[in-house]
């Protein structure tokens, strides 16, 4: 489950992947990246196709050819991004959620198989050095974007997930984005997936209540 562990601390330095970052490493402002029409991701997880909705206020972002999910893929090689979600009528993104499905991780385990594994795991005293490795080998792939976030770490279990959360910290150029993130971590067809949740607005809501939205919509997948 190592790898696992090296995956959630990449996949939480996403906040290099947002549209402020992006226009700072030079590129180019994309207009209605939400489709406005998609309710729904569509993907393939396990032994079949599963699908999530978009949460209430968020719109399904299409990451085909898009600049922003691209500068994302690069940053970080341990998970495939398979949906993103965006609060509707920004801007420039500065609330979205991120589904990604970890790479090189064990499958044909249950939820709560995975997420006793997981506990388990994160119980281990080497778990903060794992995720640090994820975040600073997420660093390294941004090339020119500096990414901290030394207070992220387990946050707690429930029935549904796994949590780890924290404050990241991106700078590329002149521009400065920092916020709270949380991952909900769990699993559906045998197959593990993460949900993650950001918020980099002049006013972020809790990092509770960012554990609650991943959870919420990781508890809606479908078959």
């Amino acid at each position: 489950m190592r790898k696992t562990v090296f995956a959630l601390g990449a996949a939480l330095v996403m906040l290099g992947g947002c549209d402020q970052i992006r226009d700072a490493v030079g590129g180019e402002p994309e207009e209605g990246a939400a489709t406005g029409q998609a309710t729904t991701i569509s993907f393939n997880l396990g032994n079949g196709e599963v699908q999530i909705p978009a949460p209430e206020g968020f719109c399904v972002r299409d990451i085909d050819n898009d600049q922003t999910a691209a500068l994302q893929a690069q940053i970080d090689v341990a998970n495939d991004l398979v949906g993103y979600f965006e609060r509707c009528g920004e801007e420039q993104t500065v609330e979205y959620v991120l589904v990604k499905i970890p790479r090189d991780v064990p499958t044909g385990l249950t939820k709560d198989q995975f997420l006793d594994g997981m506990e388990q795991e994160l119980s281990s005293p080497e778990v903060q050095a794992q995720l640090d490795k994820g975040i600073e080998q997420a660093s390294r792939n941004a090339g020119d974007v500096r990414i901290s976030g030394n207070d992220i770490g387990y946050r707690g279990r429930d029935e549904d997930c796994i949590y780890i959360g924290g404050n990241v910290q991106v700078v590329a150029e002149d521009v400065t984005v920092s916020g709270p993130a949380a991952t909900c971590l769990t699993a559906a067809n045998g197959q593990a997936f993460s949900v993650s949740s950001y918020d980099h607005s002049d006013d972020p809501v809790s990092l509770d209540d960012l554990k609650a939205r991943s959870r919420a919509v990781a508890a809606s997948l479908t078959p």
